[in-house]
């Protein structure tokens, strides 16, 4: 606790002050003091005295600053799942599941930044052991372990917090337990709180999350004009197997339709890729849209097309034709040509 005053004035000076003051109404009264009855002296002394407290209250205006100590925050331990299965993404377009979740985990006031204004956060990183990671490193790590050792995970957070009062936890993780050790409820030892984060869409939980992504248009960069020209649109599509469609390539300028390819959604993870055949009858740069039209059940529609450049020339095809054998005169030719 301390004390400060207006104008950062030193607390000797403003005692010595009130000193000064108190003395001066002492001094007057008592020079006064064979004319006033001694009862009614002793109040008006008081009442000058209060007043003389006020003032100096008034101009002085103390504060007292008084800090009251938190003591120590609690540890908090956050078990990220790095095994294989945080690759998986639950849609086209979307991240891996272990990039969505270092997001939630390190964006402005994300965990991290509210767990630090009450906790001290320690970050483990597990799939078949466990290992603490800096959060500076979490956008590094990645989804390669063969397994989810959650019990290992929530015994190595338990050792960490152990020193701690009122430690908690959070686990975040998109399966299930598969290691060999003991189970995760048994490994939950008294005093620890574990709070557990899902990432990613479980298994059977209802219908499949339905979005189609263009991911490229592959085709050369210098084309001819006039020519006849094959432009392969990969198509990444999930939970629209065996349903119908068209990739579509346009010219982005003018909106035209230069070519289109009906097809079927497989039901192959990866990419699928429709050839649609075009043809330019201008030269010069080109800027071209590839698209597959939206579904109506689509969840993300804004990954449905792709923009991509071709150049197109006048350059005609040379041909070389050589009626019987060459000799060594043509051979040399051949070689300069």
């Amino acid at each position: 606790m301390s004390v400060s005053l207006a104008n950062d004035v030193p607390l000797w000076a403003a005692g010595g002050l009130a000193a000064v003051c108190l003395g001066l109404v002492v001094w007057f009264y008592r020079r006064h003091s064979s004319y006033v009855p001694s009862r009614y002296m002793r109040a008006l002394v008081g009442l000058r005295v209060a007043a003389v407290l006020l003032v100096l209250l008034f101009f002085l205006r103390p504060t007292i600053i008084y800090v009251h100590g938190e003591g120590e925050k609690s540890a908090l331990v956050v078990m990220l799942d790095t095994s294989r299965s945080m690759s998986v993404k639950d849609a086209p377009g979307l991240p891996e599941r272990l990039e969505r979740a270092v997001d939630v985990l390190l964006y402005p006031d994300g965990l991290v930044d509210t767990a630090r204004r009450r906790f001290s956060p320690v970050f483990l990183a597990f799939d078949g052991t466990a290992r603490r990671v800096a959060p500076s490193d979490m956008r590094a790590l990645e989804p390669s372990g063969e397994m989810t050792d959650i019990s290992g995970a929530i015994i190595k957070a338990a050792e960490i917090a152990a020193l701690s009062a009122r430690p908690r936890a959070v686990l975040v993780t998109d399966g299930n337990h598969n290691a060999t050790t003991t189970s995760p409820l048994d490994a939950l030892p008294p005093g620890l709180v574990l709070d557990c984060v899902g990432v990613g869409i479980p298994e059977g939980s209802g219908p499949p999350l339905k979005d189609v992504e263009v991911s490229d248009a592959v085709l050369p960069e210098r084309v001819g004009l006039g020519v006849k020209v094959r432009v392969g649109v990969r198509v990444e599509a999930h939970g629209c197997g065996g349903r119908h469609s068209r990739a579509i390539v346009k010219d982005a300028v003018s909106g035209a339709t230069l070519g289109e390819t009906p097809f079927v959604f497989d039901d192959v993870v990866g990419d699928q890729e429709i050839p649609v055949w075009v043809t330019f009858d201008s030269v010069g740069g080109k800027t071209l849209v590839a698209e597959v039209p939206v579904e109506e059940d689509e969840a993300v529609t804004g990954n449905n097309r792709v923009t991509f450049t071709v150049q197109v020339t006048e350059e005609s095809l040379k041909v070389l034709y050589v009626e019987g054998s060459l000799g060594p005169e043509g051979k040399l030719s051949l070689i300069h040509i």
